[in-house]
């Protein structure tokens, strides 16, 4: 609801998304705006820009997102960038940290029924039925800074086999509930 919320009240004609335990450097945006125009010639049509999440101030990748992704499954495929590949065209992400056309994002809206990530999920697939490009981009970061866990909740991402393993454990979740 608050995104649906202030995805309509924002003034401007692009939005970028982010959550308060996120730290961007002085450039991002300015970086954003850039990759956003390059790649809207490139592919002839609006893209979505959505950066690398690095652990805390580190420069530890915590996710890179999603390759492919058989919805009805809950099998995705992480995707990591690899050597010198400076960007990718993934399927999906699990977070809603993007840049994009405000008018484009008020389109397609936030579904306020679902709960948790899933929400997330479901906005970049609604995204994805529309034939919109999702570009993740090396030196566009992200330090997610939150707060340490509890035992319970570790699931760390410093890999793509646990990547993998939470994010399906969160869509088995989710489509049993």
């Amino acid at each position: 609801y608050v995104r649906n919320f202030w995805i309509d009240k924002a003034k401007g004609d692009y939005i970028q998304l982010f959550d308060d335990d996120n730290e961007i450097d002085n450039h991002y945006l300015d970086m954003a705006f850039s990759y956003y125009r390059k790649f809207k010639k490139q592919y002839w049509k609006d893209v979505f820009i959505t950066p690398t999440l690095l652990w805390r101030d580190t420069e530890r990748i915590q996710n890179q997102w999603f390759s492919w992704f058989k919805y009805w499954q809950a099998r995705p495929q992480i995707h990591f960038l690899q050597g010198n590949q400076e960007f990718a065209e993934i399927k999906m992400f699990s977070w809603n940290w993007i840049f994009w056309r405000k008018s484009i994002m008020q389109s397609v809206r936030y579904d306020e029924d679902f709960a948790w990530i899933a929400e997330d999920l479901d906005f970049v697939y609604s995204i994805r039925e529309k034939w919109y490009p999702i570009l993740v981009f090396k030196d566009l970061k992200v330090h997610h800074n939150e707060r340490d866990k509890t035992l319970l909740e570790e699931a760390w991402i410093w890999n793509e086999n646990s990547a993998y393993q939470k994010i399906k454990n969160i869509f088995l979740w989710w489509k049993k509930h």
